[in-house]
């Protein structure tokens, strides 16, 4: 189940072309997982994403 919720997040569809990755969002996957599979806590890597991909946001535009 949690598979299917990230591939459909990190997936942009476009009309009439094959979907592409979201880069910021394959790059603040990358943390909360780690988070995730090292502390088995899922609160915790949700909030390592959501700050991950704040300070991504910040840092690019």
């Amino acid at each position: 189940m949690m598979t299917s919720l990230m591939v459909s997040e990190l997936l942009i569809l476009h009309k009439n072309a094959l979907p592409s990755f979201d880069g910021l969002r394959c790059v603040a996957m990358i943390p909360a997982m780690a988070v995730g599979y090292l502390r088995k806590s899922l609160m915790l890597a949700v909030v390592t994403g959501v700050m991950t991909m704040a300070l991504l946001r910040l840092l690019v535009v």
